[in-house]
């Protein structure tokens, strides 16, 4: 599966599908939907505390947004303020979550969120005390071409386009919120047919909990420059290799020449291309970085010399290729040449300890550096094995 689809849809988009697909298709009995009343609040909250322990703002504030609204939907006031009220909170909520969901990209958010959410609680508080009547043609403008929806149609035509924007998001790899939303709408669109908030809000505290558990993962083992597999997952993919796998090492020529003559921002821009052409090799090797301008690649099942064909076919690709830099004291872009240096040893040849077959590796690397670079240089047997292969 592409990778874009791949963080699309998993864990959350799975996990939103199986939720949805069993309530459509057994139901729920009015107990399990009084439980889950209760238990929305509670998934919510926990959220909250763990995403602020964490210190992931987006998600806090997010939870925060989802727990108003629940709160103000499940207790609204007595008087004909209580539609306007849900109305309203139905409007600004998929706003909120599209505006939380960039908070990575925007730092100022982060500080000012709650402030955010303040000062949208005080103005809908001031339009219900004093200007009503306002407030409800508002809501009653929209497209007719979402007239049959069982809520206010500018509510609809919101909550419409907040979805696209956090489609295309996700699907770029900028943003998460997405399953987040679509739960809590189903909770809306429930509330309107059945009265209960309890499933879409109890789905969409649990999507969000799934979605820090996600980051969490990704902080650990996940480098945060290239998205490649770091250091962690590297050691324990290392413990779990066939008795039969090739090992290389990667690094990149010159590279601090590039960063010299055309600075650190597109030598970052360098070490992102590397990493997708990495992903891209044949042969079933799986990339990793493994610090600076060095990546490793393990090839579960090859050999050294089967592993090479592959790794070469990847270097080509890649010297192919030119990127278009713009020097650091200025002037027009440039097409630069990036070629790699790489050393691959086997497995089992080299030795049982992988962690030690992978320095084999890195000799081999610094034996393709002294060659010329631009090559992929196969590690040696050892003597007795070059004895034993000869006889």
């Amino acid at each position: 599966m592409p990778r874009f689809l791949r963080g699309l849809f998993f864990p959350g988009g799975c996990l939103a599908a199986l939720a949805i697909g069993l309530r459509l298709h057994f139901g729920l009995e009015p107990d399990m939907l009084a439980w889950l009343e209760r238990l929305a609040p509670a998934l919510l909250v926990a959220g909250l505390l763990l995403a602020w322990r964490f210190h992931r703002s987006g998600p806090m504030y997010a939870a925060t947004a989802l727990l108003a609204v629940w709160a103000g939907l499940r207790f609204p006031p007595a008087g004909p303020e209580a539609s306007l009220l849900a109305g309203a909170l139905m409007l600004v909520l998929p706003l909120n979550l599209l505006l939380f969901a960039g908070v990575g990209r925007h730092p100022q958010l982060r500080s000012w969120g709650m402030f955010v959410l303040a000062a949208q609680a005080l103005a809908l508080a001031a339009l219900l005390r004093g200007a009503p009547e306002s407030l409800a043609r508002v809501l009653q403008a929209a497209p007719l071409v979402l007239a049959s929806l069982p809520v206010p149609q500018l509510v609809a035509g919101v909550w419409l386009l907040a979805g696209l924007a956090l489609l295309a998001r996700q699907l770029s790899g900028r943003g998460t919120g997405l399953w987040s939303l679509l739960a809590a709408g189903w909770g809306l669109v429930e509330l309107n047919t059945t009265g209960n908030l309890g499933f879409g809000f109890s789905l969409a505290g649990c999507l969000l909990l799934v979605e820090l558990v996600e980051m969490s993962y990704r902080l650990a083992y996940r480098d945060e420059l290239t998205g490649l597999p770091g250091r962690r997952a590297l050691a324990e993919a290392l413990d779990r290799l066939p008795r039969r796998a090739a090992l290389a090492m990667c690094d990149i020529d010159h590279f601090k020449k590039l960063n010299d003559r055309y600075g650190h921002a597109n030598g970052d821009l360098c070490l992102q291309w590397i990493a997708r052409q990495l992903e891209r090799a044949s042969g079933g090797g799986r990339a990793f970085r493994f610090g600076g301008e060095e990546f490793a690649m393990l090839f579960p099942g090859l050999s050294a010399a089967q592993a090479v064909p592959h790794l070469e076919a990847m270097c080509a690709g890649i010297r192919a290729e030119k990127l278009q830099l713009t020097p650091k004291r200025g002037g027009p872009a440039k097409p630069v040449g990036i070629t790699l240096s790489i050393g691959v040893a086997e497995l089992q040849s080299h030795g049982s300890d992988p962690r030690a077959v992978l320095k084999v590796a890195d000799e081999a690397l610094y034996q393709a550096k002294r060659q010329g670079r631009n090559k992929v240089c196969e590690a040696r047997l050892p003597k007795k094995k070059q004895v034993k292969a000869a006889a």
